[in-house]
């Protein structure tokens, strides 16, 4: 997200009667890195917070922080979901919480980046078909053209990478509008082995792909 972009949108919905949502879900829990809260990177407190996926590794859950008026306002309305207060779901929450401070988890993910980051980096230099390297922590994003100077998006070579990692024993889901360009959100307790070996398998797809 650009810099500067949160506290001006903040601002705007304020300014309309609205309140500011923050959605978490895949950037929260360290995620990032530098910060357990994406949001508390780009200076701004929001009214709501939302939570969930990661939270349980796998167990169905999700959650809501919000500022207190905002809580309070919502309480004086009748409210029910189906799924609430699941104890198995909430106790594993709560060992996903401690896991992550008991590891050490947020060390790692910085300590990952730096690994993964460079590396993306160098395969940029060395491939024509990567245009852009990008993100924060353990979510980065590998963007695949076909000419880096007119920006032809590239989502068939995207395909082929994709197979070709496959086949390498990397699982990568492929976003955007095109479909061409690559995430990647490993698990935060990711090896510098399995940083290596992605990086490799990522080098040799993206070899197979320019033939």
């Amino acid at each position: 997200m650009p810099r500067g972009y949160f506290p001006r949108a903040f601002e705007i919905v304020r300014a309309a009667g609205g309140v500011a949502i923050v959605d978490e879900v895949q950037t929260g829990f360290t995620r990032t890195g530098a910060h357990y809260w994406g949001f508390e990177g780009h200076d701004v407190s929001p009214d709501i917070v939302v939570l969930g996926k990661g939270m349980g590794n796998g167990l169905p859950i999700a959650g809501v922080v919000a500022r207190r008026e905002v809580a309070e306002a919502f309480a004086r309305r009748p409210f029910f979901n189906t799924f609430a207060l699941n104890p198995i779901a909430c106790e594993a929450a709560r060992s996903v919480l401690q896991v992550i401070d008991d590891e050490a988890l947020q060390a790692n993910v910085q300590a990952r980046h730096a690994q993964l980051a460079a590396g993306l980096k160098r395969l940029h230099a060395e491939h024509e078909l990567v245009g852009d390297v990008r993100g924060e922590g353990l979510m980065m994003a590998v963007e695949l053209v076909e000419d880096r100077g007119t920006k032809v998006l590239a989502p068939r070579a995207a395909i082929a990478v994709g197979q070709a990692l496959r086949e390498r024993g990397v699982i990568c889901v492929r976003g955007g509008l095109n479909r061409n360009v690559f995430r990647i959100n490993p698990p935060m307790s990711i090896t510098a082995a399995d940083i290596d070996h992605l990086l490799g398998a990522l080098g040799e797809a993206l070899a197979v792909a320019r033939g």
